[in-house]
């Protein structure tokens, strides 16, 4: 994932310390900019392709809001940071202080999958039966859809968003291992469905309960055998 840029555009502790090496524990490229957004005009076009994690002063209005993400175009995609205990801006992917490192790993790996289904990525539908395990747990259940970097996987009872899981699946003669964290779940009650995470952005159709999970580790082999299955659709 170290091919992957993170900026982060805000001051203090939270985002240039803890945010910055958590991202960078996990593979990724980070570079701090300056925390007043009135430049942003002037280096959006470096931003390109890369996820802006952007800390907007506490006053800014909606319409300024709005001027700020129409700056992002090209972005991968956008997280706001808020401060301890501020309302998280409406309809963005926030984070605060009080997130856990789980849930803001999560959020960006699941801007990075999204991004990579999007754009590179076709999926196919599947019933192949896998193994799971979650937390010591092991499970056996089949993948809905599959895609060169993850799966959905259908379960009445997903583990939680962050944890990282383990998966085994035959594909032909081999057995295939691949390990990353969930990205997002689905769980299904008498009112429907509810996604938990960021998961509603077109990465999966969301017609099963189950969870989403991101191939952070998976064999050079394993990978062109999963990459061959899906290009054939």
């Amino acid at each position: 994932m170290g091919e992957e840029r993170v900026f982060i555009i805000g001051e203090g502790e939270f985002l240039r310390g803890r945010v910055k090496s958590l991202l960078e524990r996990l593979g990724f490229t980070v570079t701090c900019l300056p925390g007043d957004i009135s430049w942003l005009e002037e280096v959006r076009e470096s931003l390109e392709g890369g996820i802006v994690i952007l800390s907007p002063p506490s006053e800014i209005s909606p319409e300024e809001m709005e001027r700020v993400f129409s700056l992002l175009p090209r972005a991968e995609g956008v997280i706001i940071a808020t401060g301890e205990g501020e309302t998280p801006v409406r309809g963005k992917r926030t984070i605060t202080p009080e997130s856990s490192d789980e849930e803001i790993a999560a959020l960006v790996r699941s801007i990075v999958y999204e991004g990579r289904n999007t754009r590179k990525s076709p999926r196919v539908w599947t019933s192949i039966p896998v193994e799971y395990t979650a937390a010591g747990d092991r499970r056996v259940s089949d993948i809905v859809t599959l895609s060169y970097y993850g799966a959905f996987i259908r379960t009445l009872s997903p583990p939680p968003r962050g944890e990282v899981v383990t998966l085994r699946f035959r594909l032909g003669d081999r057995v295939v291992r691949a390990k990353g964290p969930v990205l997002y779940t689905v769980v299904f009650s008498p009112e429907g469905a509810t996604v938990i995470g960021d998961g509603g952005g077109g990465i999966n159709v969301v017609a099963f309960p189950g969870f989403a999970v991101y191939f952070e580790e998976i064999s050079p082999e394993d990978s062109a055998l999963v990459r061959a299955l899906v290009d054939r659709g």
